[in-house]
């Protein structure tokens, strides 16, 4: 079956998976890989027991970070919130998450001659299981009665 989300979002069912949270650019954050993965379906009729998804704080850290917005070069991520209302007909309206504008991205892969990648490249998560995700992960667990102090 092809790669392609025609029989379902891949994001959404990685986030339901259990393998990681979905993020401000549109991709899902995995705890070890970060953004670094390629997300593809197997569909099969053998029994597995089901895991459920995972909280290690993305969506608290992607609404203060913005950084894959800042250094989009195509202004197709939103530096805005989260919201139920698609911005191109390649969002879901009714589920709340950054609606990103991905004609835009995809008029400047074409503009540009190739796959751009930036906003992968400039996530801190990127960056491999380093100490300032424990730091940022026990901060968002042990604080969160700072968050509208920190999160404006």
């Amino acid at each position: 079956i092809p790669c392609s989300n025609t029989l379902g979002q891949s994001v959404a069912f990685a986030v339901e998976a259990g393998l990681g949270q979905a993020s401000r650019m549109g991709a899902c954050i995995t705890p070890e890989f970060g953004p670094n993965v390629r997300l593809t379906k197997v569909f099969t009729n053998m029994p597995l027991v089901p895991d459920k998804p995972i909280d290690f704080g993305v969506t608290e850290f992607c609404e203060a970070c913005k950084k894959c917005a800042r250094e989009c070069p195509s202004k197709t991520i939103t530096e805005g919130p989260r919201t139920f209302e698609g911005r191109s007909i390649h969002n879901q309206s009714g589920k709340l998450q950054w609606q990103n504008d991905y004609n835009k991205c995809l008029g400047y892969w074409v503009e540009s001659g190739g796959y751009c990648g930036i906003c992968v490249a400039v996530c801190p998560f990127t960056k491999g299981n380093i100490w300032i995700h424990d730091g940022v992960e026990w901060l968002i667990d042990n604080t969160r009665f700072l968050d509208p102090l920190m999160l404006g």
